[in-house]
């Protein structure tokens, strides 16, 4: 996946669109007596093709492998529980007695949420994460011998064991890792494999010893409730919000796997956010964000995610006005960095904000975000806008924005792109029409190259 897969959800839908209907309503005739959704959606995978898989806990985690063997070179980077921008362990391996389960040669079908791993005709291996926990579950049926389970990635190391639970070191970040059975049961480590349990592990990660032993222990109570919720989540996602059918069923399929996947990237990493991709960018990029917008949260009627997502843009809008980059909306929000060199991504967030009133009727979103239109628009006209009222920007300040370490672009556009001039020209004609609902009128931006409708 990478950051264009919501650009292509957007184009898929309305490539699919004259040959689909769509219908918003779970209790309408046709879907009742139906098939589990989620059950319909899966996808055996055969071990030559070898897929990479992705789950989000819709907040600030993903866990990322490769059906049978991560052996991308990328992807063996990612390969693991992901944590806000932090690597903290690179996968698993399971043993069943000392036998060791080999990945390659299992039968691998892949669900919404979660991932089905046939070892032989015995050994039935289950992932899958909690919703807004950090917390992974690895379940193991058929195994009549005590599991193992042995944690990858460099800096992971075994700390200590209290209490049935075993902590480890992170690989990146101020983490703690703990791995304890399904049920509370005794366990024993040596060298970095955990062993003991009957059933299988959660693997739950806290900033210290208590916060990851809660997660644990919450686990280990409600887990089963904690699933069907996840599992509710997107059953009703896909039945109320995207619900599509096609006469093709491989279309039917690849439109509401296109939904699912889009989804699990509308996040709360920091505050309300969309990812631009897994793995590569779990973290907001402004100018991905607002042309994903609409497809994600807009036309699937998530119009409270959608607000929050303008809201929190908003609160990370450059206000010094002594900045060149003042009135801008970052290009990129990560827990250790916020980026403001994009020139389109500021124009897109007015746009949405359009978009949002114009699909959701609310108003008073408007009153909270004038003045971010306001400084905007004035930022731009301060440092950025020529005598002839075009917007300025650098070589990689556009949707061409690859650079290398010493920020030199690798394919400069130069400045006063035509793509960026429409994006500009949008924005001031949305700003007065905006206007009428405020309570207050705004004061026209001083200078002397205030374009003219």
């Amino acid at each position: 996946m990478s950051r264009f897969t919501s650009w292509l959800f957007l184009a898929q839908l309305l490539l699919a669109a004259s040959s689909c209907t769509r219908t918003r309503s779970v209790s309408t005739p046709s879907m009742q007596n139906q098939p589990d959704i989620l059950e319909t959606m899966k996808i055996a995978v055969p071990a030559q093709a070898n897929r990479s898989v992705s789950f989000t806990n819709k907040a600030a985690a993903y866990y990322f492998t490769q059906t049978h063997e991560t052996n991308h070179p990328e992807y063996a980077w990612f390969e693991g529980l992901n944590v806000a921008k932090n690597r903290v362990f690179g996968g698993y391996d399971l043993f069943v007695g000392t036998q060791k389960l080999d990945n390659r040669t299992a039968d691998v079908v892949v669900y919404p949420h979660k991932l089905v791993r046939q070892h032989g005709p015995t050994f039935t291996e289950e992932l899958c994460l909690l919703d807004q926990r950090n917390v992974l579950e690895v379940r193991l049926r058929g195994a009549a011998q005590p599991l193992g389970i042995a944690l990858k990635g460099d800096n992971v190391r075994f700390l200590r064991e209290q209490n049935h639970v075993a902590f480890f070191s992170a690989r990146e970040g101020k983490f703690l890792i703990a791995v304890a059975p399904l049920q509370p049961q005794a366990i024993t480590v040596q060298g970095q494999q955990v062993a003991g349990a009957t059933e299988g592990y959660y693997l739950a990660v806290g900033e210290n010893e208590a916060a990851a032993t809660v997660l644990v222990e919450e686990a280990q109570r409600n887990a089963t409730t904690l699933k069907k919720a996840r599992q509710e989540r997107m059953r009703q996602y896909l039945l109320t919000n995207t619900y599509l059918t096609s006469t093709s069923d491989s279309l039917t399929l690849a439109l509401r796997w296109l939904a699912t996947t889009m989804d699990q990237l509308v996040t709360r990493q920091q505050g309300d956010g969309i990812y631009a991709g897994l793995p590569w960018f779990n973290e907001y990029w402004g100018r991905d964000e607002f042309i994903s917008l609409p497809g994600a949260v807009l036309v699937t009627g998530q119009f409270a995610t959608a607000k929050q997502i303008l809201l929190s843009f908003a609160n990370y809008q450059q206000l010094d006005k002594t900045s060149r980059y003042y009135g801008r909306v970052p290009n990129i929000v990560n827990p250790s960095n916020i980026d403001y060199h994009t020139t389109d991504g500021t124009p897109r967030f007015i746009i949405e904000l359009q978009d949002y009133v114009q699909y959701s009727g609310d108003t008073s979103l408007i009153r909270q975000l004038y003045p971010a239109v306001k400084a905007s628009i004035a930022g731009a006209l301060q440092h950025w806008v020529d005598e002839k009222g075009y917007l300025l920007h650098e070589d990689n300040e556009t949707w061409m924005d690859a650079r290398d370490a010493n920020l030199v672009s690798f394919t400069p556009r130069g400045t006063r792109a035509n793509d960026i001039q429409a994006l500009w020209y949008q924005q001031l004609l949305l700003a007065p029409t905006l206007l009428p609902t405020c309570t207050t009128s705004p004061a026209k931006p001083s200078g002397s190259n205030w374009p003219s409708r």
